[in-house]
């Protein structure tokens, strides 16, 4: 569900791994708006109507989607949350570098990034100042932190966190 809609700088995520075929299903909500899913012809179900309710759609959120999308191709959004990716997590290794037990194993593709702390403790403390500086990172799993921003976030949006994530780890060594 939040692998699509350009967060890794590519549509869907799977489009970055080459697949010899489609994938069997893909799901999508949040980030576009509306909500369902696609999948290979051999696996349609064999009634009709089988799958009505909450995938069927409206028509609401069917303009709402169109419209973002258009947006999203015109403002070339799968580009820049590519290129924020990449600057981000090249900030991201050098703090990593800096400050290993804090910022570790920094992994992901476009913004859809995360990165593990040490230990839960250590995240939630460094979670936590980072509100003081007016940052809401979101915790993931046991030991990580992880990023889903909007996909007009920046290389000036991803400097501003990586500047507050740099005080908060020299405040916390």
């Amino acid at each position: 569900m939040q692998t699509g809609v350009c967060s890794t700088g590519k549509f869907w995520a799977h489009e970055h791994w080459n697949l010899t075929t489609p994938p069997d299903f893909v799901t999508f909500a949040k980030k576009m708006l509306s909500c369902g899913f696609y999948h290979r012809h051999d696996t349609r179900v064999e009634q009709g109507y089988r799958h009505f309710n909450t995938f069927f759609g409206d028509p609401v959120r069917a303009q709402l989607t169109a419209a973002q999308n258009k947006i999203i191709k015109e403002d070339k959004l799968a580009e820049v949350a590519a290129q924020t990716g990449t600057h981000l997590q090249n900030r991201l290794f050098e703090i990593s570098d800096k400050y290993p037990n804090l910022v570790g194993k920094v992994r992901g593709m476009g913004t859809f990034l995360s990165f593990s702390c040490e230990t839960a403790p250590i995240r939630d403390a460094l979670t936590l100042k980072l509100k003081s500086e007016g940052v809401n990172q979101g915790p993931c799993g046991d030991r990580s932190a992880r990023f889903r921003p909007t996909l007009y976030f920046e290389e000036k949006h991803a400097d501003i966190y990586c500047d507050a994530l740099t005080r908060v780890c020299k405040d916390m060594q």
